[in-house]
């Protein structure tokens, strides 16, 4: 700023404009397109707040104490904080879209089990001469451990393809899926400024890998007395997590490749010219000029 100063400012008599942001110290006043003129005693160039009067030298180099690297370990430490918590929400947000989907795509399995559950029962009730009213049917049903070993595999057997009779609504939350995927990824393409777009990826490719694992892990093993939908859960759950896993990290890789983008556009569109420099590190970090005014 001295140079460009001394460069417009050739004698005295000739006055220029701060043609940056630069806040007043006294009352923080943005002082661009503020007159710059020469104090007379020693003709350095200077510019006066419009509002509280400061006179702002625009030849200074401030001192840094030694609380401003404190300040500086304090804030990293919070972002890094912000980061973990970021990623452990949005693994937690796929995770789950991935695990809706497989509870709902396992329902006609489920209410298959049940009912085939509620007949075996049945049939047992009538021939020790005591039968039963079941009110519980279809995947709501708890299934005993005898059942589960001597008829579940045939009731699967008799239900034909898991695939032909997936429930078709459970293929309507990929669209919400993919759009909250494309969010999460353009959240980190902007959140990791300092990192390329394919690095920057790897951070939510991650998390939901995590997720995904996590997932089916807890959920592989129905129990001792599982529901009827529980053991359809199982055999839907490595397959379709995984294929919905795949697809939100698709997702999410669109987005980090369009996050910034999109945010230099939001940028334009929403602050005037001046306003868009403290931001300009989403042109400078890919290496584009600032937008011109």
């Amino acid at each position: 700023m001295a140079e460009s100063t001394q460069q417009h400012l050739p004698d005295r008599a000739q006055p220029d404009q701060i043609r940056a942001d630069r806040a007043c110290i006294g009352c923080g006043f943005n002082l661009y397109g503020q007159t710059v003129t020469r104090e007379e005693h020693y003709g350095l160039a200077i510019a006066r707040c419009p509002e509280c009067g400061t006179v702002a030298a625009l030849q200074q180099y401030p001192l840094m104490s030694h609380w401003v690297n404190r300040f500086r370990a304090i804030l990293a430490g919070l972002y890094l904080m912000l980061l973990l918590g970021t990623l452990a929400l949005s693994t937690m947000i796929v995770s789950g879209f991935a695990f809706a989907l497989t509870e709902m795509a396992s329902q006609p399995l489920g209410d298959f089990i049940g009912i085939q559950y509620t007949q075996w029962q049945q049939s047992q009730a009538e021939q020790n001469g005591n039968p039963v009213q079941t009110y519980t049917v279809g995947r709501w049903m708890t299934l005993t451990p005898d059942w589960i070993d001597e008829h579940l595999d045939g009731a699967i057997d008799s239900y034909g393809s898991l695939w032909g009779q997936i429930n078709p609504d459970a293929f309507l939350l990929l669209l919400p899926a993919g759009l909250v995927s494309v969010l999460v990824g353009m959240y980190w393409s902007v959140a990791l400024l300092g990192a390329t777009w394919r690095r920057a990826f790897l951070i939510p490719m991650v998390g939901a890998l995590i997720g995904a694992v996590f997932v089916i892990g807890a959920n592989i093993d129905p129990g001792t007395y599982p529901q009827a939908s529980d053991q359809a859960m199982r055999l839907y759950l490595p397959r379709i997590v995984s294929a919905v896993m795949l697809y939100q990290i698709a997702m999410m890789g669109l987005g980090v490749f369009i996050g910034r983008p999109v945010a230099r556009f939001a940028v334009c569109m929403a602050l005037p010219p001046r306003s868009r420099v403290p931001l300009g590190v989403l042109w400078t970090r890919d290496g584009l000029p600032l937008p011109k005014p």
